[in-house]
């Protein structure tokens, strides 16, 4: 099948692969050159539109495949579908990335967030988070993945406990990678403005606050305190009142407390 480009490896980036890193570069080329056929595709709307006609074909480890793929291109499809000329929209992207997201189970979840994870450094998890597409695909994926997590099934076997264990465990190094980011990802919501970043693709406050919903959500308390803090400190740095009452009131009606 030509949608399964690669033998699943769960998610793996293959050996040698080097964890893609906020350069400049990155928003433009794939740091995996299987990757780049997929790009290709999904930047022609037509492309796009067929993958979505064909998703009831895939099977799962298909789906898996091209989730795996896509996600390791966030940053130059989120960059080029921006500024290319009649490139694919975001729009058709972010229901693509969903229906690719809910068509899994939580142990195809976790192989797909454990391969985030693997492919890229701590800096390149804040540029993605960074920039719309980016976000809303993290978003996604965590919501999903809660979803199931918070399914109240009472026939649950020890198996799907374990499963359900390890989404939570590779949820907390997420969480945990990701933290000392918040601040570039509150700035580049509430300012539009990243250095080197054309604004169509950054990141808005009402994605921001998406994304922050669904980390309060896979987080434990401790964490949640972490990400308070984190916000609460950035705000501060504006020194702007209006901007911290507004972070205050954000934090409470996420439900996330230091």
């Amino acid at each position: 099948c030509l949608l399964h480009v690669t033998p699943s490896r769960g998610c793996m980036p293959p050996e040698g692969f080097q964890p893609i890193a906020a350069e400049a570069n990155t928003m433009t080329q794939t740091a995996f050159g299987a990757d780049g056929f997929l790009l290709q595709l999904l930047l022609v709307p037509k492309g796009s539109k067929m993958l979505l006609r064909a998703m009831n074909l895939l099977t799962p480890e298909q789906a898996t495949d091209v989730i795996c793929h896509m996600l390791r291109c966030l940053p130059p499809l989120a960059y080029l579908s921006a500024t290319g000329r009649d490139a694919t929209g975001i729009e058709l992207l972010v229901q693509l990335l969903v229906k690719l997201v809910y068509s899994l189970d939580i142990v195809r979840l976790s192989q797909v967030l454990a391969g985030v994870l693997a492919a890229y450094s701590d800096a390149g998890l804040h540029l993605i988070a960074c920039t719309k597409l980016g976000a809303l695909a993290l978003a996604a994926l965590l919501r999903r993945g809660h979803d199931e997590y918070m399914s109240d099934d009472g026939q649950r076997s020890s198996q799907a406990t374990n499963n359900l264990l390890a989404w939570a465990a590779i949820c907390a190094t997420l969480i945990k990678r990701f933290s000392g980011g918040l601040d570039a990802v509150f700035m580049a919501a509430t300012q539009n403005a990243v250095t080197g970043l054309p604004p169509a693709i950054i990141t808005d406050a009402e994605v921001m606050v998406d994304l922050l919903y669904e980390l309060g959500a896979n987080a434990d308390q401790e964490q949640r305190a972490v990400i308070c803090r984190e916000l609460a400190a950035a705000a501060l740095r504006t020194g702007n009142p209006q901007v911290q009452e507004q972070v205050t009131q954000l934090l409470q009606s996420l439900n996330i407390t230091a």
